[in-house]
């Protein structure tokens, strides 16, 4: 099977802090896995590196085979939420998904949105919804082609 996720060696610091040391680990395609540790153990850092939203200081990561960086073509294939969902704060709910479902390439309206829901068409900032409104909104985002997370090391 192949290998969608490769991480090498991943190592990240914050000025005199270690993010995360000589990471390495492989994810098969369609497998499931996740990254635990206790907090500030460097999971999210290494979420970060590999969908390339943070550059390792050494090391390298792949995706579907293709090395991943800040614009990297492969990341339009995986679709990531770290530690919840983040919206453009001055745009409504509804137009923040209609920013992410076009950034996607996908038919609109998503079929989240054919269920009913008190918070739609308010048009207020998406600062202002709840932490359900803000769910909800993460579930209507652009599933990715392929799922995975990766596995504890």
């Amino acid at each position: 099977m192949a290998e969608a996720v490769i991480a090498e060696g991943l190592t990240k610091r914050y000025g005199g802090e270690r993010g995360v040391c000589d990471v390495s680990f492989t994810v098969a395609d369609g497998e499931i896995c996740a990254l635990l540790g206790r907090s500030g153990a460097g999971e999210t850092t290494t979420m970060r590196v590999l969908v390339g939203l943070s550059r390792a200081d050494r090391g390298a990561a792949r995706l579907l085979g293709a090395r991943t960086g800040l614009g990297a073509g492969v990341l339009g294939q995986v679709g990531v939420v770290i530690d919840g969902p983040a919206f453009v704060p001055h745009l409504s709910g509804m137009r923040n998904l209609k920013l992410l479902w076009r950034a996607g390439v996908r038919a609109w309206p998503p079929p989240a949105l054919d269920r009913p829901s008190s918070s739609r068409g308010s048009g207020r900032r998406s600062t202002a919804g709840s932490a359900g409104t803000r769910r909800e909104c993460s579930s209507a985002s652009p599933s990715p082609r392929r799922s995975w997370a990766p596995r504890a090391c």
